[in-house]
């Protein structure tokens, strides 16, 4: 691969701020089907009064620990950001709490993550959604002031993965044409993803098995990415699949561990490079707690897990939300087994393909 480019993590200085001072909350929706995002302040001031749980139909016990604040490591708006309000709205609703969302963005999570880790307090009525793998790099190539075990992992909420993809003007409209014009011209070709991104897993993984060797041109996100490729700037686009479908674009390869029913024309990487043990690649969404928080206070960890598992069951109000918003595809109870092995799992990646996130010619 000739080029490859330096994550780059800005370390800043944070002030230990109150978990719930400012932050917005989610009202559960229990009067309406809409969300609707209140300060803490205008909620108290209105009087207003959590919703009953669904604990109590179910025979679990309820959440009788206060309002949950939810950190979020990126700007209000993003993708993370919708997920998590959609979520905090749902999941309030179940536990009869509100959720206040808390943005803390900036060096690609890393703040964000360390004021969770570090600021807020250890006693289950903080959560914190992150995103692998920048969870990882963090700690591996930016030096964050947190261990990788310091958040334990409820549950991958969303699995996206990555794809290469083309225009559909392009003259290399499969797998083989493709891959066998970028080893036949090497250097050649380029491709818009973002340093340190997923997307680097995936094409460190083809330079390695199978020697490709690509001009990387760094975008910042995921549009920008796509815009490149739409505008004739770049040759491919590595992105998600689910922000590929509908683009006017070709799928070449998805990292996938099968086929997408979105487009099951497309080879997942593991067919393409011969190799079944590859680990999943793409925008991988998680809910977290300290991990302090199973021993110091196991039945709120307890309650919190079976409201997650519970309005995430297929046919639930909140699934069909997901599904309103498209996200459905993506969006599953996985459990906590699982979940813990696949962040493990992107650590271990992150750690053997360091040289394609830090490197650069």
């Amino acid at each position: 691969m000739r080029k490859v480019f330096l994550l780059i993590g800005t370390v800043a200085m944070m002030m230990g701020l109150s978990a719930c001072a400012g932050k917005e909350a989610v009202k559960p929706a229990a009067t309406t089907a809409e969300t609707k995002m209140e300060s803490t302040q205008a909620q108290e001031s209105a009087g207003q009064e959590k919703p009953e749980t669904a604990a109590a139909e179910t025979g679990g016990k309820t959440w009788e620990w206060g309002d949950i604040t939810l950190v979020v490591p990126f700007k209000a708006g993003g993708g993370s950001d919708t997920v998590a309000r959609l979520l905090g709205e749902y999941w309030g609703k179940d536990l009869g709490c509100n959720f206040i969302i808390d943005n803390r963005d900036g060096a690609n999570t890393e703040i964000g993550t360390t004021y969770y880790v570090k600021e807020c307090k250890p006693d289950a009525t903080s959560l914190y959604t992150g995103v692998q793998i920048y969870y990882s790099t963090c700690i591996l190539l930016q030096d964050a002031d947190y261990e990788f075990d310091d958040v334990s992992v409820m549950n991958f909420m969303e699995l996206d993965p990555c794809c290469i993809c083309v225009t559909e003007d392009s003259p290399y409209q499969t797998w083989e044409d493709l891959n066998a014009a970028v080893l036949e011209n090497p250097g050649k070709f380029s491709i818009s993803a973002t340093a340190g991104g997923d997307q680097m897993l995936m094409l460190g993984t083809l330079a390695d098995t199978l020697g490709w060797d690509v001009k990387i041109i760094n975008y910042d996100g995921a549009t920008e990415r796509m815009s490149a490729l739409l505008g004739g700037h770049v040759d491919m686009c590595a992105t998600t699949l689910t922000g590929s479908v509908g683009q006017g674009v070709t799928q070449i390869v998805v990292s996938a561990e099968e086929r997408s029913e979105q487009v099951p024309d497309c080879p997942t990487l593991r067919e393409v490079t011969g190799n079944d043990s590859l680990t999943f690649m793409g925008s991988s969404r998680f809910i977290g707690v300290h991990s302090s928080v199973l021993e110091e206070y196991p039945e709120r960890y307890q309650v919190l897990l079976e409201s997650l598992e519970r309005i995430m069951q297929p046919g639930s109000d909140y699934m069909k939300a997901v599904e309103a918003a498209g996200r459905d595809d993506v969006t599953a109870w996985r459990g906590v087994e699982a979940s813990q092995e696949l962040q493990k799992n992107f650590y271990e990646s992150c750690q053997e393909y360091q040289q394609y996130l830090t490197s650069e010619e």
